[in-house]
């Protein structure tokens, strides 16, 4: 099976490019999101037109070995995503022909952008070559009548080159066609060990360079503080006595100092990042009063942090944090996080993109702010990235279709993602030594389950909340609608769809068939429901009935983000996403009809009042935090009190009669209270003071508008040490 080298080169297939530089694939030169797997199969494909690529040869070149006995139903998996951007179809493939019990063709027309092919293609294809056996053919064609020595001569000074790049393009040919290596799965033979066992919360690992001493989070003595372990004892001790607060967020929230001596603690809003001593002792303040997480150069001698001031500008100072130089900038709403060093020094790798809306890519750029490259065409959570060697870098992120977190693996040569861990269990976070021989990760089994609290004229506390019981493991993010209840679960990692009434549950949606990642939109008479699925790449709205049946999807036009809302005559659904334009805040039509843009910017989780006049929706992200705006639904802004929520989640709830809005506020996703703001005249006050350290995503108000309804998680994490066998290598 011969294949192109990826270097500098774009196949085109009518309307679309696949750019193998880039791993991109292209639509009218608009970007299609299609995750790193399936762009592998297609390119395989692409590259060899008319030609039967077997299964096993995709198997042998694109999945590892110790995935094998998931590779049936990752390929079809793969092979589906693929037909699903190129608009393709198994019974009339236009591109891709399933040959039965053998594997696949690549029927459609590949053509080879000659203006950015690589110069070490194989012989036959090089343009190069084919300009060489054109000039022999030349020299060589001489009429009969010419003089030798005009024809020896210039055949002379040809055909030392004419061999050398024959016999290049030769073994360039020879060793495209062998078949590629299996990836080597970095953690096999990996010993396991459990450094913590017991109930709460142990989160966000830590590591010292030489793999002696571990840190994290945890809520074991009841506050949150930082946790110091011996690795190879498991003695632990208290390194910060109650006195940080939970600092947990979505980003980096403890680390070492360069020489080991210190733990450093995030700063977030009104507190600053700070240095703990190991040996104890009152800590101080660090870097910049907005740095907001921050790592140490291999040697010791720099730093790179970043502030939470708008768009995280990102710096490198010298080991004290002075003499610093700003490397990166994003516009506001884009944010980078979890900066580290690669192992050699030369490079910074980040995740870069929306936390809030899970598009997160991986990134990489110089101690000096040059070369810039994305590295990851995911478009997912992607967060801790951990060199273990020049070539390879772990991470944790959900899959495309929100399973997960799992443990990830990206090779920096070949720029392929692949899953690590398998099963169900899942992985929140992962670091590692300076050798990269020892990984500290913290591994969660999560409860997810639903709780209510009453509105009164009074204060509630955590002796009013009730569980809400439900007859499924797990639900989030609940939502009301005639008589029913509709949340969120899952049997296998994604979720689906569920309704429940009168007692009884129902999974209306299965994640198999598309998982879900936000909410659903409940009409106001109940008899249709909106939900968000990926489809050809982007996150399209579809509109079906109560019990799951009549799906139908809505305009794809917009690339939806975040929940929806639908106007109170059923007419509209208020939607935050992109179309070709940018960013911005949408009316969907629900009969027919082209989406009405109604403002612009990066915005999520847009409500429609149940009076039809004001739609309040979150605004452009800063650090962690989205102030609460309001419009007009013909587009006029409405001017609101200024209210900051947390990003990760639903926050905000219409009363049913519309004269109020129900929002959660707190600094961390466990701190979080319910307030309501009196839409007459703009005050809030507060409705629950609660104590309970679970994270809270979503919640929704009862028709009758006395309960609140809502969803704790609750992490019950450990932290594991897993020691690499000193025999791997990545080469």
């Amino acid at each position: 099976m011969a294949t192109s080298p990826q270097s500098r080169l774009v196949l085109r297939l009518d309307e679309f490019e696949i750019d193998l530089r880039s791993g991109e694939l292209r639509k009218h030169g608009r970007r299609i999101r299609l995750q790193d797997q399936p762009f592998q199969v297609l390119r395989v494909l692409a590259e060899n037109p008319g030609e039967i690529v077997t299964r096993e040869e995709l198997k042998q070149k694109l999945w590892a070995a110790e995935t094998f006995g998931d590779f049936d139903n990752g390929l079809n998996t793969a092979i589906k995503k693929v037909r699903d951007a190129l608009g393709d179809s198994a019974e009339r493939p236009r591109y891709i022909e399933t040959v039965p019990r053998r594997g696949y063709r690549f029927i459609g027309s590949v053509e080879v952008d000659a203006a950015t092919a690589s110069r070490t293609q194989p012989a036959e294809q090089n343009p190069s070559a084919r300009g060489l056996v054109a000039e022999l053919r030349r020299l060589v064609g001489r009429k009969a009548g010419d003089a030798p020595a005009a024809v020896a001569a210039p055949i002379r000074r040809v055909i030392p080159w004419a061999i050398a790049a024959l016999m290049a393009g030769f073994v360039v040919w020879v060793v495209a066609r062998r078949p590629a290596p299996a990836a080597r799965n970095p953690l096999s033979d990996a010993k396991y060990s459990r450094l913590t066992d017991f109930e709460g919360a142990q989160t966000n690992p830590a590591i010292s360079a030489d793999g002696r001493f571990v840190a994290f989070i945890s809520d074991r003595s009841g506050a949150f503080d930082i946790w110091l372990s011996q690795a190879n004892s498991g003695a632990l001790s208290n390194l910060t006595g109650g006195k940080i607060g939970d600092v947990r967020g979505p980003l980096r929230a403890i680390g070492f100092s360069g020489d080991g001596s210190e733990i450093w603690s995030a700063g977030v809003e009104a507190r600053r990042l700070m240095l703990w001593p190991l040996m104890g002792g009152a800590p101080h303040n660090f870097l910049d009063e907005h740095a907001a997480e921050v790592a140490w150069s291999p040697d010791g001698s720099r730093v790179v942090y970043h502030t939470y001031e708008p768009g995280d500008p990102t710096f490198v100072a010298d080991h004290t944090g002075g003499n610093g130089h700003q490397i990166v900038k994003n516009e506001p709403g884009l944010h980078n996080h979890y900066q580290i060093w690669s192992k050699d020094g030369r490079w910074i790798y980040f995740v870069r993109g929306r936390p809030a809306t899970g598009e997160m890519e991986l990134w990489r750029i110089s101690p000096e702010g040059k070369n810039l490259e994305q590295l990851t065409h995911l478009d997912t959570d992607i967060a801790y990235p951990t060199p273990i060697d020049e070539r390879t870098v772990l991470f944790v992120a959900h899959n495309e279709s929100g399973a997960g977190p799992w443990l990830w693996v990206f090779d920096v040569k070949n720029r392929t993602s692949r899953r690590l861990s398998l099963g169900l269990e899942e992985y929140t976070a992962v670091v590692g030594t300076a050798d990269g021989r020892r990984l500290a990760a913290s591994v969660v089994n999560p409860q997810v389950s639903l709780w209510s609290i009453p509105i009164t004229d009074r204060v509630a506390g955590e002796q009013d909340v009730k569980a809400f019981p439900l007859p499924t493991v797990r639900a989030q993010t609940p939502r009301f609608g005639d008589g029913s209840l509709y949340y969120l679960s899952s049997r296998d990692g994604a979720d689906g769809l569920w309704s429940y009434r009168n007692g009884q549950a129902l999974e209306i949606w299965k994640g198999s068939d598309g998982a879900l990642q936000s909410p659903p939109a409940i009409s106001t008479d109940g008899s249709s429901v909106a939900i968000a699925l990926r489809r050809n790449g982007k996150w399209q709205m579809h509109v079906m009935a109560p019990d799951g049946t009549r799906l139908r999807p809505l305009s794809g036009d917009i690339d939806v983000r975040g929940s929806a809302s639908w106007s109170p005559d059923g007419q509209w659904i208020a939607v935050a996403g992109s179309d070709r334009d940018g960013a911005g805040l949408f009316k969907l039509p629900t009969a027919s009809g082209a989406p009405v843009r109604i403002a612009t910017g990066p915005f999520l989780d847009p409500v429609w009042s149940p009076r039809g006049d004001l739609i309040v929706y979150g605004g452009t992200q800063v650090f962690t935090l989205m102030p609460l705006l309001g419009i007009r639904p013909d587009g006029a802004a409405v001017k609101m009190p200024e209210i900051n929520v947390r990003r990760e989640g639903e926050r905000a709830r219409f009363l049913p009669d519309g004269t109020g809005l129900a929002y959660m506020l707190g600094s961390t996703t466990s701190e979080q209270d319910f307030w309501l703001l009196d839409l007459r005249t703009m005050k809030s006050r507060r409705l629950s003071q609660l104590s309970n350290a679970a994270k809270m995503r979503s919640f929704d108000i009862s028709p009758d508008g006395k309960q609140i309804l809502f969803d704790r998680i609750r992490e019950n994490s450990n932290v594991v040490l897993i020691d690499l066998p000193n025999a791997f290598s990545s080469q």
